[in-house]
């Protein structure tokens, strides 16, 4: 019995979005993902799907996880070249925690297109 309701209380934290592990997306995206673009070993995101200050980026680079908080919609960052991005952000609305879709990219060390 004890297996099973550990079970359910992980699923039920897997459901919510608390229990996620590196690299995951969030549980379930309610805006647009980021538009994203990469050039000499940056990158910039923008919030194009709604967004209120503060917000906060979840930025993952092969695995490894890390976030950001910026006061405005845009985002701008180092990365190293051919890594494989994954962005996206949460804002809170005056109601609920926002949180978009993933955006995933590859650094890209040359000219930005």
């Amino acid at each position: 019995m004890r297996v099973s309701a550990r079970a359910i209380a992980a699923a039920a934290l897997i459901g919510a979005g608390i229990l996620v592990g590196p690299g995951a997306s969030p549980a379930m995206a309610s805006v647009a993902a980021p538009y994203c673009d990469s050039g000499l070993s940056h990158f910039s995101c923008t919030a194009v799907g709604g967004w209120a200050n503060p917000v906060t980026w979840t930025i993952t680079s092969n695995s490894s996880s890390y976030q950001v908080v910026t006061t405005d919609n845009h985002l701008y960052q180092a990365c190293t070249a051919f890594n494989n991005e994954q962005v996206y952000y949460s804002f809170f609305d005056g109601t609920q925690t926002q949180t978009s879709g993933t955006a995933s990219f590859r650094c890209n060390p040359g000219a930005p297109a």
